[in-house]
């Protein structure tokens, strides 16, 4: 049996995202997981990581 490209994508997609998304929010000082939403990220120098976050895995 096989699995088609777009199943695969899918099971990667959530890992990657929680991925990228606790190495950023464990790695910056100010930001707190348990009361800043994940959207704060894509401020600040850095940003531009979460925002390429949200737009590889929604591409998944």
């Amino acid at each position: 049996m096989t699995i088609n490209r777009t199943a695969y994508c899918g099971v990667l997609a959530a890992p990657l995202f929680l991925t990228l998304w606790a190495l950023q929010a464990f790695t910056r000082d100010s930001f707190d997981p348990a009361k800043h939403p994940i959207s704060l990220l894509a401020l600040g120098d850095a940003g531009w990581i979460q925002i390429t976050n949200f737009i590889l895995t929604g591409s998944l």
